[in-house]
């Protein structure tokens, strides 16, 4: 599994109640965006590979396959 992140211009689409806030607040949403993929990469990294879960994006969510909720970032 490849885990990548989206660009920032993506990522404001996705949200768009981030439209018109400040950019500095857009980029916290966006580098905590960023944590949370740099975690799930590193993770992947530690199994050798081997992942049970898949990276779905849900407003600021990251949910397992159960659809269980894994990783809240901040909103």
């Amino acid at each position: 599994m490849i885990i990548s992140e989206i660009p920032f211009a993506v990522f404001l689409e996705r949200n768009p109640y981030l439209k018109g806030r400040p950019l500095n607040e857009q980029f916290v949403h966006y580098n905590d965006y960023l944590q949370v993929v740099h975690l799930q990469q590193q993770s992947i990294v530690n199994r050798g590979g081997d992942s049970d879960f898949l990276l779905q994006e849900d407003g600021f969510k990251i949910l397992q396959e159960d659809g269980n909720s894994g990783i809240l970032i901040k909103t």
